[in-house]
């Protein structure tokens, strides 16, 4: 664990290591930013955001694969679903590795996989 401090402002920065290629750092700073890293050995990562709009906890979770990422926004499994099964709001990221391409896909309630865009890893 590491302390420092910057015009007055204290920054705690916290980095673990699990062994096999499983890291995390955390790192806290004023007056409310929180920074995550899931190392490369990790595959899923929760992060709870409490008392969203004064009213519930909202929990985002991403989730690697072997071809990019998808982040899911819901309650978690303790709380009354907010969405109809499995059509909580998803965002993926997906690496064609042949082309060099990310493809960016939205996920909901109202629609099914709709395509937000493509980027080149190449430009």
């Amino acid at each position: 664990m590491e302390n420092s401090e910057r015009g007055g402002l204290s920054r705690t920065a916290c980095q673990i290591d699990f062994g096999s290629g499983r890291q995390a750092e955390i790192e806290v700073e004023p007056p409310d930013n929180l920074w995550i890293v899931a190392g490369h050995g990790i595959a899923t990562a929760d992060l709870w955001m409490k008392s969203v709009g004064g009213l519930f906890d909202l929990r985002v979770r991403v989730t690697r694969s072997t071809d990019g990422i998808e982040i899911v926004l819901d309650r978690g499994e303790q709380e009354a679903p907010w969405c109809p099964a499995n059509i909580s709001p998803r965002l993926a990221l997906t690496v064609d590795q042949k082309t060099g391409i990310v493809f960016i896909l939205a996920s909901g309630n109202q629609f099914k996989n709709m395509e937000l865009g493509r980027i080149s890893l190449d430009s």
